[in-house]
């Protein structure tokens, strides 16, 4: 009994310290603040680091984000789900967005 009482501590401090990593991701809230002839600097001061650069050359550089929902707790007990709750989390990803700068500034954004 006295073996059972001190693994569950140790169990209980694994697991609390355990660690996971995702992807960078931007919500739809986050794209809604881009413009055109944003520079890269803008962009990533709104957005963040793009998940990854593709390079076109002619002055032309393409930034992909991944982009993901949000999901909101809902009462299952009512039959109706919530559009908006405090409770809320990412939902995985969707698709992937390509921001495309031509010459620095933003051209165009679209779904890789």
């Amino acid at each position: 009994m006295k073996k059972i009482l001190l693994i569950i501590p140790i169990i209980i401090v694994l697991v609390g310290c355990s660690v996971t990593y995702n992807k960078p991701f931007i919500n739809a809230e986050e794209t809604t603040k881009l413009n055109f002839g944003m520079t890269q600097k803008d962009v990533v001061r709104v957005l963040g680091d793009p998940l990854y650069v593709e390079s076109g050359g002619n002055g032309k550089v393409v930034y992909v984000y991944e982009v993901r929902t949000i999901l909101v707790k809902s009462d299952l007990t009512t039959g109706q789900p919530n559009k908006n709750s405090a409770d809320q989390k990412h939902d995985g990803p969707i698709h992937e967005l390509r921001l495309t700068f031509e010459n620095g500034g933003l051209k165009s954004w679209g779904e890789k």
